[in-house]
């Protein structure tokens, strides 16, 4: 229902989620998500919070940073995805997000570790 919601909300400029050891999110809900974040034309800041949702791993991460490359004005990125079942470094993730991102990112927060680390 959010995936829906913010296709409705194209003039959006900052957008929070908090999904903090929700245990139902998924790759699908990832994959779902990033359908939807291209949609907001005008977002500036996105701060996508995921620590401990275990059923998240590189493909739903994969999905969220297609979705992210088409943004042309976000300028603050934060994403916390310790605990979750990743295997994607922090750098990897910045390295990604920079060479598909359409807009120049000025302030980075990424924090990503599995659950094993």
């Amino acid at each position: 229902y959010l995936a829906k919601a913010l296709c409705y909300l194209r003039t959006l400029t900052v957008l929070n989620l908090d999904f903090r050891g929700y245990e139902d999110i998924s790759d699908k809900g990832l994959s779902n998500l990033s359908r939807a974040i291209p949609s907001l034309d005008t977002l500036n800041t996105l701060n996508l919070y995921f620590a401990w949702c275990k059923k998240i791993s590189d493909q739903g991460l994969s999905s969220l940073f297609d979705g992210l490359s088409n943004l042309k004005m976000l300028n603050n990125l934060d994403l916390d995805f310790i605990g979750t079942n990743t295997t994607i470094s922090k750098e990897q993730t910045i390295e990604r997000i920079t060479a598909t991102c359409e807009s120049p990112i000025s302030r980075w927060n990424v924090n990503i570790g599995s659950i094993e680390s």
